[in-house]
């Protein structure tokens, strides 16, 4: 996944050590997504929405 400057979301689907695959695109450019932070939900399920973990701090 790759967050641009702009507040974008991506995800290449497909990436390989041999290169990137399809972009995809996750959520277009706004100002809400601007702190940097970067959370991982495990364990979602139909009635849960599982366990934060965030990778990276907000800023």
């Amino acid at each position: 996944m790759v967050r641009w400057s702009t507040s974008e979301l991506n995800d290449y689907v497909g990436t390989t050590t041999g290169g990137l695959g399809g972009q995809q695109q996750i959520h277009g450019p706004n100002k809400t997504w601007t702190d940097g932070e970067t959370t991982r939900y495990k364990d979602t399920g139909t009635n849960s929405i599982g366990t934060e973990r965030i990778l990276v701090p907000p800023a």
